[in-house]
């Protein structure tokens, strides 16, 4: 009976600390409305999608998602730094007044005929055989390959946001065809069939007749919006311990401490983690103007853990070769 009760202590505990995230992001966002320009519609439905503990910085990293009646809204993903149970910073993608921007919550096409009109407007062949192999929600479903794509295909109910801010009911899907050219990330409309937006995880480089075509993929590769975080006073001086080019691998050279290493080009004159073109870097995780490095440990292509340099943008982590990986996300 003792030993029952303290398990039941121990869940309770962890359920508790868990629903504290939410409650301390509230709080923060409810503190800031004017700040951040949100309406307290826009932050009443988030949902924690990750989270992480920074040894270095000896906070939680909380990463979550906007949604609007339960439904996400597409590149949505921020984070929340929390230290003894309250928000220290913050990096935001959330869309404002979102009420009055969504066109409706009920899709007039099906998720099964999302994917016909996506392998439509990729100029691939027709599905076949497609079987729906997992109803993951309501609103998330996971499809057969229906011999067009590498991998099955994961279907759920999104907002896009569109040029003019709206958000469109749409249907996020991706297709990694057959011949691993193109990993398409799309947003099918849901009431119209068309394509909202397309994004490719696999970037194709070429560099020259005389040379060998690579391939690689990105764990994200669209650019993000517009940053609303609040910004940090870090122009430059970012280091990271990393296996220097062009040492291939840790079995073939050392690793070093590379100090601001963006400045040795044009491309980021304010450092890799800016997205304003500003003084002061938008984020001290592992994310810029294009880029979200993150850790991908379920293997579905969504928010993950991401190394956290803190306000001096410090990555330099220990690493222990004979530990598993997952002991060094950072």
């Amino acid at each position: 009976m003792k030993k029952l009760l303290l398990l039941l202590m121990f869940i309770s505990a962890g359920f508790a600390f868990g629903q504290d995230y939410t409650g301390a992001i509230n709080s923060y966002l409810n503190s800031n409305q004017t700040l951040l320009g949100l309406q307290s519609q826009d932050f009443e439905d988030i949902a924690v999608a990750n989270h992480s503990y920074s040894n270095s910085m000896e906070l939680e990293n909380v990463y979550v998602i906007q949604r609007y009646q339960g439904i996400e809204i597409f590149n949505s993903n921020s984070s929340f730094a929390i230290k003894e149970g309250s928000v220290i910073y913050s990096s935001l993608s959330f869309s404002e007044n979102i009420t009055q921007k969504v066109n409706t919550t009920s899709p007039s096409i099906s998720a099964l005929t999302a994917i016909g009109k996506a392998a439509q407007e990729l100029n691939i062949n027709n599905p076949s055989n497609l079987e729906l192999l997992e109803t993951i929600s309501e609103n998330s479903f996971v499809y057969s390959n229906g011999s067009i794509s590498l991998e099955n295909i994961p279907v759920k109910l999104v907002f896009q946001k569109m040029e003019d801010l709206s958000l469109r009911l749409a249907w996020d899907l991706s297709i990694y065809v057959l011949d691993g050219s193109h990993y398409y990330s799309v947003r099918i409309d849901a009431i119209t069939g068309t394509l909202l937006a397309t994004n490719d995880w696999v970037v194709s480089c070429d560099f020259g007749e005389n040379s060998n075509p690579i391939s690689v993929t990105n764990e994200e590769s669209v650019l993000f919006p517009e940053n609303e975080a609040i910004s940090f006073n870090v122009v430059g001086g970012a280091q990271y311990r990393v296996f220097a080019m062009p040492i291939e691998s840790p079995s073939h050279g050392t690793d070093a401490l590379t100090a601001d290493p963006s400045g040795d080009g044009d491309g980021s004159p304010f450092g890799w983690h800016d997205t304003d073109g500003a003084p002061g870097a938008e984020f001290t995780i592992t994310r810029g103007n294009n880029v979200w490095s993150q850790d991908d440990i379920n293997g579905n292509n969504g928010t993950g853990s991401s190394a956290d340099g803190g306000a001096s943008l410090d990555f330099d982590f220990p690493y222990d070769f004979n530990a598993p990986p997952i002991d060094m996300i950072e």
